[in-house]
């Protein structure tokens, strides 16, 4: 999973340098094959594997690619639904030069997702670009999310003076201190901005990514009778990966707890669950152990 910041108004080249009219796309394009490069490397070490078998062993090529592939998270039925959806042979001796990329492209698409931060949204230019790029079929095989780093920061830095209440990832704020008319003018354009689209793009960036992409879930412990703040903010929360069970999440929190789990309890509906209940995304879940 990768999270790839783009400057969508085209004022900064790939190589980092300040210019204009420099087009998103070949940022993108670079990143994608560099990966593709990458994988198309594992992939012939892959078929190498395959052809330096014993003579006359009965071998599948998707067993030595998803072997010599697995830090990708890949299987032998995935890298064998993906040789076939491409139209390739189950033989690498039938694949040529172009079979290969094509096929390294696919597996790198489908097993490192990439989602493109659209930086610098906040300017007409990027929006422009936004909606052509985003438009394009070529790239419907990523995720876009319209972001503005500037208004992040100026945000952040604003609520830590006291001059501003905002949490990241609100697509609203309040003014709470003394500001000039220059500094409100300011504070509202970045207002227009996170209410048309939904907030700043950062903190959006992350969870997309996290939640969404990779299927993660967030678990807050608590107790039956709460554990929020006066706002009702849960302050701790943890991090597991989809298909977790209460077990899993006591275990998580220490050892001891997980040895000594008797059962969890629901903090919303309030109900006993027990070790080897499934957890939901955002749920509030009390632990009960002899530890």
């Amino acid at each position: 999973m990768l999270v790839h910041v783009v400057d969508f108004s085209g004022e900064t080249d790939i190589e980092g340098e300040a210019t204009e009219g420099h087009d998103p796309r070949e940022d993108i394009g670079f990143l994608e094959n560099e990966l593709d490069m990458w994988y198309l490397d594992v992939l012939e070490k892959g078929i190498d594997r395959y052809r330096s078998g014993y003579h006359g062993e009965d071998k599948d090529i998707e067993v030595d690619l998803a072997e010599q592939m697995s830090a990708f998270k890949t299987n032998k039925d995935e890298i064998k639904q993906i040789i076939l959806s491409l139209g390739l042979e189950l033989d690498p001796d039938e694949w040529d030069d172009a079979d290969k990329e094509s096929l390294a492209r696919e597996i790198r698409k489908r097993t490192k997702p990439i989602i493109i931060a659209a930086n610098k949204m906040d300017k007409p230019v990027s929006q422009e670009n936004y909606e052509e790029i985003t438009a394009d079929s070529d790239y419907e095989h990523l995720t876009f999310v319209p972001t503005s780093a500037h208004a992040e920061k100026a945000l952040k830095k604003a609520d830590e003076g006291g001059v501003v209440d905002y949490r990241p990832g609100d697509d609203d704020f309040d003014i709470v201190g003394d500001v000039s008319d220059e500094q409100e003018a300011g504070l509202e354009q970045i207002r227009e901005f996170v209410t048309e689209f939904g907030g700043t793009g950062v903190q959006q960036s992350l969870e997309n990514a996290l939640f969404d992409v990779m299927g993660a879930i967030a678990i807050f412990p608590g107790s039956a009778n709460g554990k929020s703040d006066s706002q009702g903010v849960f302050r701790d929360c943890f991090i597991l990966p989809e298909g977790s069970t209460t077990e899993d999440f006591a275990y998580h929190l220490h050892s001891d707890i997980g040895d000594g789990l008797l059962h969890g309890i629901d903090c919303h509906s309030k109900r006993q669950i027990g070790s080897d209940h499934e957890l939901s995304h955002r749920d509030v879940v009390e632990i009960v152990s002899t530890n």
